[in-house]
């Protein structure tokens, strides 16, 4: 944020009432900057969500065939 008073001064400086431009702008852009940063935290949320949960279906399967394996029920699984 310093260089953004340094900036709107330096604006300031040299055009005068022009800085008003920028004071005008810059809390629209972080408002922004805000709201999208929130709805993409709830997006990445829902795909990190999607994700662990694939990952947990395919370590439980991977688990059951090792278990399958183990008890020696190959035909048997295959079968069905």
């Amino acid at each position: 944020m310093p260089f953004v008073a340094l900036y709107l001064l330096v604006i300031w400086l040299v055009a005068g009432p022009v800085v008003v431009v920028p004071l005008i702008a810059v809390p629209l852009f972080l408002v922004t900057a805000l709201l999208i940063q929130l709805r993409l935290r709830r997006i990445v949320e829902g795909a990190f969500n999607d994700t662990a949960h694939k990952n947990s279906v395919a370590t439980e399967l991977l688990s059951g065939i090792e278990s399958v394996k183990l008890a020696g029920g190959e035909r048997f699984a295959a079968s069905r």
